[in-house]
């Protein structure tokens, strides 16, 4: 390997750093010192792992601006759009109640914003072979979860959940993490990880998180064709038989008397008695809200200032209706044109099995969206539907992007020159005629091999 192509290497290495620092300070949502330790003050640590990955984006980009070759493919118009959304929801604090936490959902608006804008720098320059490395992230990510719940046990109302986060950010992790295991057995031929997706569905349903699990199905139902298609037939075959399996095993869950918190919580509570955790008066209020100002709505974080904080309502648990709510219909054609933009470009390129997988596990979290979460709890489908919109350009483009076989080196031409060595002068006597005769020969010769 030249010396170039070291450079090269070290800076695509450099690129899957940055992009892991990204994934953990996504994956670690809200945190502060306070949670540590009541003896330490409240500081939000995002802002120092925002400032930590933006100095690796910084040391990365100026190394690959040297050594790197620019693939130069964005979301597309998809960034115009989250711009846009990010930008009007942001204004919106200018007009919110007296009561609402503006300030804090601004943080959280220009926080996301910050990392998804890396999260899709990152991965839009690395090449094709790093560019599935998230995928074992979140297949793992999903083990060490369950594993973490596992050992904490159920809360008192017997549910699990792992490492502070609460049921829904559990199921969400265990569920993106069947999604990869998907991934990984039909792009990467590890059919050992399908082995897990009992067990992480099984955690899902112990969550007891019927948003995140009714999320799950919706989308495995709308994309079990295309999905199926491109997949390998072993792996299909596969994917069929443990789709069986695992709905036997959930039934059995739901029937037994073994997990008594599982059915009172999806049978009695949801199926008997109709409980929604008051989801309905939520949603009525938010849309009562969208009602009173439709066209710009009533301000940042305006639901809690309003409505939610009479009765202990956080926000409204619905990403549409929170948008709609608090930023009217200019909000909601901003996310609408994300949503569009976004699928029009993946859909566009179906056929590339990588956008696809993307694609799915983006459409999981805005699903998942509509059951529960605020506007930093969309920031994995902003992600995930950015790196979708990615390989669909490059697909279109013929291109796997940085780093594709036989590209070692951004410079290939003067590589080969130095490998020939210094260039032999010509005896004296010899003119440019004789160097231009020579040259006529070696094509010559060329061109009749």
């Amino acid at each position: 390997m030249t010396q170039s192509a070291r450079r090269v290497a070290a800076s695509e290495r450099l690129g899957l750093v940055g992009l892991f620092a990204v994934y953990i300070a996504l994956l670690a949502g809200r945190f502060d010192l306070a949670r540590l330790s009541d003896a330490l003050p409240s500081f939000d640590l995002r802002i120092v792992a925002v400032a930590v990955c933006g100095y690796l984006w910084c040391l990365w980009s100026a190394a690959e601006r040297r050594y790197g070759w620019h693939a130069r493919v964005g979301a597309g118009p998809l960034a115009a759009a989250f711009g846009a959304w990010t930008v009007w929801m942001a204004l919106s604090a200018a007009w919110a109640p007296p009561d609402a936490r503006a300030d804090e959902h601004l943080v959280d608006l220009v926080l996301m914003a910050a990392l998804v804008a890396m999260a899709w720098s990152f991965y839009s320059r690395l090449p094709a072979r790093h560019r599935t490395t998230p995928w074992w992230w979140f297949y793992w990510t999903g083990l060490v979860y369950v594993l973490a719940a596992f050992a904490q046990g159920p809360d008192s109302l017997g549910r699990y959940s792992a490492l502070g986060g609460g049921p829904n950010v559990f199921v969400r992790v265990v569920m993106l993490a069947v999604i990869a295991a998907l991934f990984l057995a039909a792009h990467r031929g590890a059919r050992w990880t399908l082995a897990a997706v009992p067990v992480l569905v099984a955690a899902g349903v112990l969550s007891g998180s019927r948003g995140g699990l009714l999320a799950f199905a919706v989308v495995i139902l709308l994309a079990a064709v295309p999905l199926l298609r491109r997949m390998p037939r072993l792996v299909r075959r596969l994917t069929v038989v443990l789709a069986l399996g695992v709905a036997a095993l959930v039934l059995r869950m739901l029937l037994s008397e073994r997990f008594r918190a599982v059915y009172d919580r999806f049978v009695v509570q949801t199926l008997q008695e109709g409980y929604s955790s008051g989801r309905d008066r939520i949603g009525g209020d938010a849309y009562a809200l969208f009602l009173d100002s439709p066209v710009i709505g009533v301000g940042l974080d305006g639901y809690y200032g309003l409505a939610g904080r009479l009765y202990g309502g956080e926000y409204p648990h619905n990403l549409v209706l929170a948008v709609g709510a608090e930023a009217g219909m200019i909000g909601l054609v901003a996310l609408l044109a994300a949503l569009v933009l976004g699928a029009a470009t993946v859909v566009r390129r179906g056929t590339d099995r990588v956008a696809l997988f993307l694609g799915l596990g983006a459409a999981y979290f805005f699903v998942a969206g509509m059951f529960s979460g605020d506007y930093y709890d969309s920031r994995f489908f902003w992600v995930l539907l950015g790196w979708a919109a990615v390989e669909a350009r490059l697909s279109r483009r013929g291109s796997p992007g940085l780093g594709s076989p036989g590209l070692e080196s951004p410079r290939p031409d003067r590589d080969a020159r130095a490998a020939e060595g210094p260039p032999v002068p010509l005896p004296t006597g010899h003119s440019r005629t004789a160097a231009s005769t020579a040259a006529r020969a070696r094509a010559a010769t060329t061109s009749r091999l």
